[in-house]
C-alpha cells in the first residue's frame, strides 16, 4: 500500500488541506478587524463553499481529460493566488479570494480523489481511503490551533497567509513527484471492450446515500453540541474534538484496511449501528461524561460510514470516468454538512435542543435502512461492482 506515488498523494493532501484549515478560523477575525461583522463573515465563508461545491463536476470531465494531478496542481495554483489577495485589507479583496479559493477548492478535493483511485490497489481501496482521509484530518485537528497563536501574538494575520501559500506551493511539486497510470480517454469503453460506461451510475448514487446517512447527523454533535452542553449546564465539551479528531486519525486506515478484507457492507452496517448508539446516549445522557462518551462514539460512524463507502465509490468508477464519479461522490461532503446543519437547527428551534439527536438517529436509521435494501449488492468482499450492476440508475 505505501507506494511512493501513494506517499506523496497523501503528502500532498496533507498540506493542501493545512493551507485551508490554517484560514478556518483566520477569515471571520480578520473580516472583524476591518470592520465587519460576524453576518459578513458568514457570507465570505459562503462565497467560498458555492462555487466549490458548483465547479467539481467541471473538475472531474478535467481530471478525466488531462489526468488528477494536473487538476491538482491547477488549483493549488490558484489557491496561492487566492491566498495572495488577503494581503490586500479590504474587504472586496477578501471576498475575491474567497471565490478564487473556493474554485480552486473544488479542483484540489476532485484532483486527489482521481489520483486516489488511480494509485489504490484494486483490492486495498478501503485501507488507502482511510489513510487518504487520515492525512486531511490531521491537518484539520492542528493547523487551525497553529493559525490562532499565531494571530494572538506570534505573526499576525500576515504570517498566517504566508503560511497557508507555502502550504499550498509545497503540495505542487509532491505532486509532480505521482506518475499514477494514465488511462486513454478518447473512447469512455468498459475494461472488456463493451459499451461506454456513465461516470454516474447506480453504485456512485448508492456509495453518495450512504456516505450522506453519516454525514447529515453529525453537525448535531460537531457543531451544535458545546450549545447543547450549554442547555445542560455540564460545562466545556471541547475535550470531545480532541478525542474524536485523535482517535478518528489513528482507526480510519485500520477501519479501512479491514473493510477491504470483510467487505463494505459489513463495516458500513457496523458504523451506522455506532453512530446510532452515540447518538442514543447523547440524548439520554444527563452528565458530562455521558455526553462526551456518545458524542466520541457517534464520531466513529462516518470514520466507518465514509472510508467504506468511498472505497465503494472506487469499486462503481468506471476506468474512464474516474474523476467525474469521484468528483461527484466528493459532493456529499459539503452537501452533508449543509442539510445537517440546517436539519439539527431547524430542530432545535422547532421541538427544542433535544430533538436535534432524534433527527440524526432518523437519518441513520434511514441510512441503515437503504444499506440493508442493497445488501446482497456490496456485502461481499472484493466484488467486481461494475459488472454486478446495471450500467446505469
Amino acid at each position: 500500500m505505501l507506494t511512493r506515488q501513494f506517499i506523496f498523494l497523501c503528502l500532498a493532501i496533507f498540506v493542501t488541506f493545512a493551507n485551508q484549515a490554517m484560514l478556518i478560523p483566520t477569515i471571520p477575525l480578520y473580516i472583524n478587524s476591518l470592520g465587519g461583522s460576524a453576518s459578513l463573515a458568514g457570507l465570505a465563508l459562503f462565497t467560498f463553499a458555492v462555487p466549490s461545491f458548483l465547479v467539481r463536476p467541471l473538475m472531474g470531465n478535467a481530471c478525466d481529460k488531462w489526468g488528477g494531478a494536473f487538476v491538482l496542481i491547477a488549483g493549488l495554483g490558484i489557491l496561492a493566488i487566492g491566498g495572495l489577495l488577503y494581503f490586500i485589507p479590504y474587504m472586496a479583496a477578501v471576498f475575491a479570494a474567497s471565490i478564487l479559493r473556493g474554485t480552486a477548492w473544488g479542483a484540489t478535493s476532485t484532483g486527489g480523489l482521481a489520483l486516489l483511485v488511480t494509485t489504490s490497489p484494486q483490492g486495498r481501496r478501503g485501507e488507502a481511503s482511510g489513510y487518504y482521509n487520515s492525512a486531511m484530518t490531521s491537518a484539520s485537528i492542528l493547523f487551525p490551533a497553529v493559525a490562532l497563536w499565531m494571530i494572538h501574538g506570534h505573526g499576525g494575520y500576515r504570517w498566517v497567509f504566508l503560511l497557508s501559500i507555502v502550504f499550498g506551493v509545497l503540495a505542487i511539486p509532491m505532486t509532480l513527484a505521482i506518475r499514477a497510470p494514465r488511462e486513454p480517454t478518447a473512447a469512455m469503453r468498459s475494461e472488456d471492450g463493451g459499451p461506454p460506461q456513465p461516470a454516474i451510475n447506480r453504485g456512485i448514487i448508492l456509495a453518495m446515500l450512504l456516505n450522506l446517512g453519516a454525514s447529515i447527523p453529525q453537525p448535531a454533535i460537531v457543531s451544535f453540541l458545546p450549545l447543547y452542553a450549554k442547555h445542560l449546564q455540564i460545562g466545556d465539551v471541547g475535550l470531545f474534538y480532541v478525542i474524536s479528531g485523535i482517535l478518528t486519525v489513528v482507526l480510519r486506515p485500520l477501519l479501512g484496511k479491514r473493510s477491504d478484507s470483510l467487505g463494505r457492507g459489513p463495516y458500513i452496517a457496523l458504523g451506522f449501528v455506532i453512530q446510532a448508539i452515540g447518538f442514543t446516549v447523547v440524548f439520554f445522557g444527563t452528565t458530562k461524561i455521558m455526553v462526551l462518551t456518545g458524542a466520541v462514539i457517534a464520531s466513529f460512524g462516518p470514520a466507518l460510514v465514509g472510508a467504506a463507502s468511498m472505497a465503494l465509490a472506487m469499486d462503481f468508477a468506471p476506468v474512464h470516468g474516474q474523476g467525474r464519479s469521484m468528483a461527484t461522490y466528493s459532493m456529499t461532503y459539503q452537501l452533508g454538512g449543509g442539510l445537517g446543519s440546517m436539519l439539527a437547527g431547524g430542530l432545535a428551534d422547532m421541538f427544542g435542543l433535544p430533538s436535534m439527536y432524534i433527527g440524526a438517529l432518523v437519518v441513520t436509521l434511514f441510512g441503515a435502512a437503504l444499506l440493508a435494501a442493497t445488501w446482497r449488492e456490496i456485502a461481499r468482499p472484493q466484488l467486481d461492482f461494475r459488472r454486478s450492476l446495471p450500467s446505469s440508475a
